[in-house]
């Protein structure tokens, strides 16, 4: 990479950095003058309260996509994703995550099992975050007559999180790449939106990186699209 394309992609990176901080303030604005009306909801009449609904769920989303854009440009810092692991259970931080994705998505089946010791060193908001994007791109991706499956299992001195989903497999020539920022999928016969930034995997290398662990993909016909997570038991 030559010195002014360097150059160009610090400037990108901080740019993105100091607008994702600078939408939080309007953005938080917003979100509060949406909740003082919503107390109000049973003295609106049904069709602004329906629109104020729509509008919460669009300024929950544009908080995601700001939170993701700031991580994305922590990430590309020397020192990187901050993670702050503890003693956690990952068993725990899994089916909590799952139990809000089910309120989220209430027209979803979302599976969630826990098998064994599955202590860990975590960060457990961090590790809520690598679930709940594993998820939410299985949702995505996935038909929503079929079940989205996370499981959590012990493993010799690490614990494995999987999420699968049964939707169209990924070509293998794609596989490698489906973890670079930016990347939304191109899957046409998939059933659902694919808005979003192109954020939400490559956060997950990034936190599972900042951990000490991993993270593989692999799809076949068989066993669907299955995003595997391998956490140390040890800082």
């Amino acid at each position: 990479m030559t010195k002014r394309l360097e150059a160009w992609e610090e400037v990108r990176e901080r740019f993105i950095g100091i607008l994702a901080h600078d939408l939080r303030s309007p953005l938080a604005s917003a979100a509060l003058a949406l909740d003082v009306l919503k107390r109000r909801g049973a003295e609106l009449p049904r069709d602004i309260d329906r629109s104020l609904r729509l509008v919460a769920k669009s300024t929950a989303r544009m908080g995601r996509m700001i939170s993701d854009l700031l991580d994305f440009a922590r990430s590309r810092r020397r020192e990187g994703m901050p993670v702050n692991p503890t003693a956690g259970d990952l068993g725990k931080v899994a089916l909590e995550a799952v139990e809000g994705l089910r309120l989220a998505h209430p027209g979803r089946a979302i599976d969630c099992r826990v098998e064994g010791d599955v202590a860990a060193s975590l960060d457990s908001d961090r590790a809520a975050q690598v679930v709940t994007n594993l998820v939410e791109n299985a949702l995505r991706y996935g038909p929503p007559e079929r079940p989205v499956v996370v499981s959590v299992h012990g493993c010799d001195g690490e614990v494995e999180l999987d999420v699968q989903n049964s939707g169209p497999t990924i070509p293998p020539e794609e596989l490698g790449s489906v973890f670079d920022p930016f990347r939304r999928g191109r899957q046409p016969d998939a059933p659902t939106d694919h808005g979003g930034l192109g954020l939400g995997l490559y956060i997950v290398v990034q936190i599972l990186r900042g951990h000490g662990g991993r993270v593989d993909a692999t799809s076949t016909e068989a066993d669907g699209t299955v995003f595997s997570t391998f956490w140390p038991r040890s800082a």
